[in-house]
């Protein structure tokens, strides 16, 4: 039995993944990149419905050119939304993940930088954690950016009875922010 070595093993790792990405090169020269071809999924990534048919078969036919659409400011919200991963998911295709988790790094580092934690941010968003009703665009707007405190609100023994709450999770979902494993 041949024993590998760490320098072996992370050679073998960084000779996998250029065939794999040379594959999805080779793909991509294919296909034809055009975010229209993926139309049939707009409603199941906007509402949360599962994926038709046609759209899991586009998908598939897109996979290729998906970290293309993750670079593009204006895709990049439907791209990469819990939603349109959820349907990609449902559909077999696995989004770019290495692309998708620096983006997110890096986006949650920006905004770390840029955030005050400041519960009093979140007063728009006090009817749907007592009442559950639908959030407002400004309520989602602020749970985006006080997204980096929220588990310290979590550790906050004040605070944590509303941050922790079933309607502070259905909030969280309405506006597609995940709720953070503290």
């Amino acid at each position: 039995m041949m024993k590998l070595s760490c320098c072996g093993l992370g050679l073998c790792v960084v000779v996998m993944m250029a065939m794999v990405l040379s594959e999805e090169a080779r793909m991509a020269e294919a296909v034809t990149c055009s975010p229209l071809e993926l139309s049939s999924c707009l409603e199941p990534i906007r509402s949360g419905t599962p994926p038709s048919t046609t759209c899991c078969q586009k998908l598939r036919e897109q996979k290729p050119c998906l970290c293309g659409y993750l670079k593009n400011p204006a895709l990049k919200q439907y791209v990469s939304s819990p939603t349109a991963r959820k349907v990609a998911s449902t559909c077999g295709v696995a989004l770019c993940v290495v692309v998708m988790v620096a983006m997110m790094l890096s986006e949650e580092a920006r905004m770390a930088e840029a955030v005050t934690c400041s519960p009093v941010q979140l007063s728009s968003c006090l009817g749907p954690i007592n009442s559950g009703s639908p959030p407002s665009t400004t309520c989602c707007q602020k749970l985006r950016e006080q997204r980096p405190c929220l588990c310290g609100y979590l550790k906050n023994p004040s605070l944590r009875q509303y941050v922790n709450s079933p309607n502070a999770r259905k909030l969280a979902s309405n506006c597609g922010v995940p709720v953070p494993q503290c």
